[in-house]
């Protein structure tokens, strides 16, 4: 036989600061001294079984070494504590150990407790599935703030080395690179063809260009002379060219022109590439989640998600299709305990998926027990159902704890009591947001380039400096061999 454990309404106070407690029974008061003419004999001096159902902020529950219940909290339960003396009757929670409503033909869950008559209510945050409405009546939603979450490893931020291709696209670097050949090889022919490299080949003196240290012949020089003068050029390290004549002039005053317009685009687009988010999330939203193949999706096994995405069909290439066949086929999707779920997340590749406000309680938990944020939400969230209580079908209660339910919302009791139990993980949510650089500057506190964001222009020019080096040597090795 199941034993049960009868708790004082107010058995639940441990848990709350005295300020809280006193606040507490004042509105307990109140309302009893209000309501008092309005109590419905079907509930006055009843005994209910309730099955308490763990679920983050809605209710929580504290076992003994025996596993019994002793101690249970969490919305549900003040809620319990204000619908007892609104409508006057006592409660004792069921002693069972389970982990899912539904259970299987093995292991039946809390709903055959239901069903069968051995418990009269199921309280805790449950969601309104359609393959549950066929075996139960819920209430009212008490908590309709928990939409859909994503749970994800912190993002890390990397060396922003992309950034210095960002500013164009792969076709406009591709004509940049087209329009430099084109240069370089008009330039080459109209030195190498022209009259005076003509002559040379008649057999006159070539034409030389006067250097600080000796005349070069252009003849042997041209390629050389070219492709420095156009890099030179379009690097803004002002190139010299000393060919006098008009048609070489307009050639390299046409590329100057060019070179111009490019780098000034170049320049006031790449301070933005350089500011942007350098810290990629694994995903944004459910449609990132669906179309990855090598990301998985975790769920605690048994409950509402896990529930409503292995019973309930979909259509073919619908998202949430799309993620039951990946929950279907990843073997460790399935989570007995969060704690396993959240060291998944945090191995890299996988999400887990729960309300938000779950997500948030898991959030502070592992906050508390590494003393850093390792893990953030996806940036889009999904609306879910409300959180609600279950009832067997066509229980006769089910009136009397919707008006409850709704009376509470009335008075603010929910919004309320929410508020006492939702988690603060506001650090680690705005670490997120700061790495992905998602909150938007305001003119007093305007974004301001940092060392973080020309790490990847640092990194190019110290391999630029390493090439030159490497140059340099060869250059001198070079000479000494020629020299011998």
């Amino acid at each position: 036989m199941v034993s049960q454990l009868v708790l004082n309404p107010v058995f639940h106070f441990q848990m709350i600061t005295k300020k809280k407690k006193m606040v507490f029974v004042i509105i307990l008061v109140f309302m009893e001294s209000v309501l008092a003419t309005l109590h419905p004999e079907i509930l006055k001096g009843q005994h209910l079984i309730i099955a308490a159902i763990a679920y983050p902020i809605a209710l929580t529950e504290v076992r003994n070494s025996s596993g019994y219940i002793i101690e249970i909290g969490g919305i549900s339960a003040l809620m319990l504590d204000w619908l007892s003396l609104r409508y006057g009757f006592s409660y004792s929670v069921l002693q069972i150990n389970k982990t899912s409503i539904e259970g299987s033909s093995i292991s039946p869950g809390y709903s055959s407790y239901l069903a069968n008559g051995k418990c009269d209510l199921m309280v805790g945050g449950m969601a309104t599935l359609y393959s549950r409405l066929v075996h139960m009546d819920f209430t009212h939603g008490f908590l309709y703030e928990s939409n859909i979450g994503l749970m994800i490893p912190m993002p890390d931020a990397s060396i922003n080395v992309s950034a210095i291709l960002k500013p164009f696209q792969m076709l406009v670097w591709i004509g940049i690179i087209c329009a430099l050949s084109s240069v370089l090889v008009a330039l080459y022919f109209l030195l190498r063809f022209s009259k005076h490299f003509s002559n040379e080949r008649n057999g006159e003196n070539p034409v030389q260009i006067e250097t600080d240290n000796a005349p070069i012949k252009k003849s042997n020089h041209l390629p050389k002379f070219s492709l420095l003068y156009i890099v030179e050029v379009i690097l803004s390290q002002g190139g010299y060219c000393p060919d006098k004549r008009l048609f070489i002039r307009w050639v390299t005053m046409v590329w100057c022109l060019a070179a111009f317009v490019l780098i000034s685009s170049y320049n006031s687009l790449l301070v933005s590439y350089l500011i942007s988010p350098n810290a990629e999330p694994l995903i944004h939203d459910m449609k990132d989640l669906s179309n990855v193949s090598k990301i998985h999706l975790v769920v605690d096994a048994g409950k509402g998600f896990d529930i409503g995405f292995s019973k309930s069909n979909y259509p073919d290439g619908s998202i949430y299709n799309q993620l039951k066949n990946k929950l279907r086929d990843y073997p460790n999707s399935r989570c007995l305990k969060t704690e396993n779920c959240v060291s998944l997340v945090k191995s890299g590749n996988h999400v887990y998926i729960n309300s938000v406000l779950a997500i948030l309680d898991v959030m502070k938990k592992d906050l508390q027990s590494t003393g850093k944020c390792n893990l953030a939400l996806a940036k889009e969230k999904e609306y879910a159902s409300p959180w609600s209580w279950a009832l067997a079908k066509n229980s006769p209660y089910l009136e009397y704890f919707n008006q409850g339910i709704l009376e509470m919302r009335d008075f603010g009791l929910l919004d309320f009591w929410a508020k006492w139990y939702q988690p603060n993980v506001r650090q680690c949510l705005e670490k997120a947001d700061n790495i992905m650089q998602l909150k938007k500057s305001s003119k007093k506190d305007s974004t301001r380039l940092s060392l973080n964001n020309l790490t990847g222009a640092f990194v190019v020019l110290i391999v630029g400096y390493l090439v030159s080096f490497v140059a340099f040597l060869a250059e001198k090795i070079n000479a000494i061999i020629t020299a011998r």
